[in-house]
């Protein structure tokens, strides 16, 4: 056997990831031809791995004040450990069976902690192993799937974390309820477990042999390593002000979000409201049914945005077809959101700060669910797009940042809270999104282009 076939082989043998003999589902050369019942099998798999990271902060919103009495800590020390969930890595199979068996008995360690510092710590390693899903399940959705198909299955790939917070602080606050916040951890270390061995035996390596240019690929070994530092590497492509713009839009949208959820644990759980745990996380669920109608219903309409656009702006090929760009995408839908979300949040914050019945700040939590995902999905989709030859890193950064605003965000809201109280906190966050947020969609409107042609070569 020559050294190139020798080379070809082991190559192969790598790129099955870890434990290909489990696997049920054969391993395809070419991923586009696994059957549409197997494709959305394995990106349900995928869902599940993204959505883990949210769950875990989302269902322990209701046992922040047991927590908080059992550990004996403020509920700002309990919303550290909160913040210390969030994180990026990357990869494939590999990755995820790595990580994933690392968060279980993080989680489990989480559940028998003794002190805040002990909890803080395994919730940074939980979340620091559980994040892994949601750009390596991009990844998958990418490998599995053909560029025209792509568009919706990535729409219901992203959707999965928003459903996850749809229920789970219910679930967390009967599991606190009925057997304490320690009760939460565990149904986490059991999920997890559930992950892991769903990748075990029915995810197989969907990371191809060659490149999109037909070139041999490093083993997977050296890829996964390059993909776990990417998120850092990948903070170069901010140098393009249209980049920066969107992302920072969408990290303050992504981050107003758990702002909200902290302060409404805080607000429903205290006089002159004072809730159950079980009834705090039915009141979650309004915003999170907002999120999610966005989201199923509100593609369609972006893209006939983003059509106008094209057409406004006279863009054509030499054969009459469109030209579409990523700022296209920003029309009424933009100008709408950016005001509803940070208006919604205004009225949030005064309407439980003077103690109004309950119907009328949850729904206000409901138009921030509209407007919010109306605005995080558009900016999302074109973090990716405004780098075309390289939209995983994208996606990486858009990530990395949100996450950042969101874990500091969840950190500071308490003692924010106390200082400000509800309805300066939020008028004054709402005031920081529609600022910024019109201002942005203002400055990519009209610069994009030129950002955009200056910005060609800094990302190879």
């Amino acid at each position: 056997m020559s050294p190139n076939n020798v080379s070809t082989e082991s190559r192969i043998k790598t790129l099955n990831g870890l434990f290909p003999r489990l696997v049920l589902i054969k391993r395809m050369d070419n991923p586009y031809e696994y059957s549409n019942t197997t494709k959305w099998f394995i990106t349900g798999i995928v869902v599940l791995t993204a959505a883990t990271v949210l769950m875990s902060a989302s269902i322990f919103y209701s046992a922040i004040p047991d927590a908080s009495d059992d550990l004996r800590v403020s509920p700002s020390a309990i919303n550290v450990s909160v913040a210390a969930g969030f994180s990026e890595l990357s990869g494939r199979r590999s990755v995820l069976l790595t990580t994933f068996a690392l968060n279980i008995p993080f989680i489990a360690a989480c559940a028998l902690s003794p002190n805040i510092a002990f909890l803080i710590a395994f919730r940074l390693l939980a979340g620091s192993a559980s994040a892994s899903g949601q750009t390596v399940g991009a990844g998958v959705v990418a490998d599995i799937w053909k560029p025209e198909e792509r568009v919706f299955a990535m729409s219901m790939f992203y959707l999965g974390p928003l459903v996850a917070p749809l229920f789970l602080p219910l679930v967390g606050g009967a599991l606190t309820q009925s057997w304490g916040w320690r009760s939460v951890m565990w149904f986490m270390a059991a999920q997890g477990a559930l992950v892991f061995g769903l990748v075990s035996v029915a995810l197989p390596e969907t990371l191809r042999d060659v490149d999109d240019h037909g070139q041999p690929r490093e083993s997977s070994a050296k890829f996964e390593m390059k993909q776990l530092l990417r998120p850092i590497k990948a903070l170069r492509i901010l140098q393009n002000p249209a980049v920066a713009i969107t992302v920072f839009i969408a990290s303050i949208a992504f981050g107003s979000c758990y702002i909200l959820n902290i302060s409404m644990q805080a607000a429903f759980s205290n006089p002159p409201y004072k809730y159950s745990p079980t009834v705090v996380g039915l009141l979650y669920l309004p915003n999170s049914v907002g999120c999610v109608l966005v989201s199923v219903f509100g593609g369609k309409y972006v893209d006939r945005i983003m059509i106008m656009g094209a057409r406004r702006a006279e863009r054509r090929r030499e054969d009459g077809s469109l030209i579409f760009v990523p700022e296209d995408r920003l029309g009424v839908n933009a100008w709408v959101s950016l005001a509803l979300y940070p208006a919604s949040l205004a009225c949030y914050g005064w309407l439980v700060e003077s103690g109004v019945v309950t119907p009328a700040p949850i729904f206000a939590t409901f138009t921030f669910g509209v407007g919010v995902m109306m605005i995080f999905s558009v900016t999302t989709t074109m973090a990716a797009e405004f780098v075309p030859n390289n939209s995983s890193v994208g996606v990486a950064v858009n990530n990395l940042l949100r996450n950042i605003f969101s874990s500091g965000g969840t950190a500071v809201t308490q003692p924010l809270l106390s200082l400000l109280g509800h309805g300066w906190l939020f008028t004054l966050l709402g005031l920081l999104a529609f600022v910024t947020g019109e201002l942005g969609v203002v400055m990519v409107k009209k610069y994009a282009d030129k950002w955009r042609q200056k910005a060609k070569g800094h990302v190879k």
